[in-house]
């Protein structure tokens, strides 16, 4: 009987990854920044925007909460509501690339919440790249990214599509 209380009484770990946007799929080690090539840093995917100018609004993918917000405002740490942390790098822009940024740490979000909106025509000028990475981190040592279809680089992503499931590792 305790058996079957363990079995049916344990939390779902998995989390899926919803693109809240219009993209192309970046295979990880097609990313530009090749430290996260081969999974050294943790599982995860790139989406290079298709849009190209004006005020990107990114949002939230999932419900959770910022643990980290970095410096330079290029990158987050969100955490699921089922404690994963997911690494948002956005590309390689900086503080000035940013029109605003709507969060703060420690904040609770929900799906579908504003984080910040990037100046494209700014980005485009100085030559940067805007694609941005969804990476777990290692530090969830049992959970990796599991991508919902075969995506290649470049394969045109529709917005509001699952793309992948965070899920346990099975041993």
């Amino acid at each position: 009987m305790i058996f079957l209380k363990n079995l049916f009484s344990k939390k779902d770990k998995t989390n899926s990854i919803t693109i809240p946007f219009k993209g192309f799929f970046i295979d990880i080690n097609d990313y530009f920044d090749n430290k996260f090539h081969n999974n050294e840093l943790g599982s995860g995917f790139g989406i290079r925007l298709n849009q190209t100018s004006g005020i990107f609004d990114f949002i939230s993918p999932f419900d959770g909460k910022i643990n980290l917000i970095f410096p330079n405002k290029n990158a987050f740490v969100l955490e699921t509501k089922n404690n994963l942390s997911l690494y948002i790098q956005f590309g390689n822009i900086t503080e000035k690339h940013i029109n605003k940024l709507f969060v703060n740490e420690n904040q609770d979000i929900k799906k579908g919440t504003k984080l910040l909106s990037l100046e494209l025509d700014k980005i485009k000028d100085d030559k940067l790249t805007s694609d941005i990475l969804f990476l777990v981190l290692l530090e969830n040592n049992n959970m990796k990214m599991d991508l919902t279809e075969n995506w290649m680089t470049n394969d045109l992503i529709a917005e509001n599509t699952q793309i992948s499931n965070i899920v346990e590792i099975k041993t």
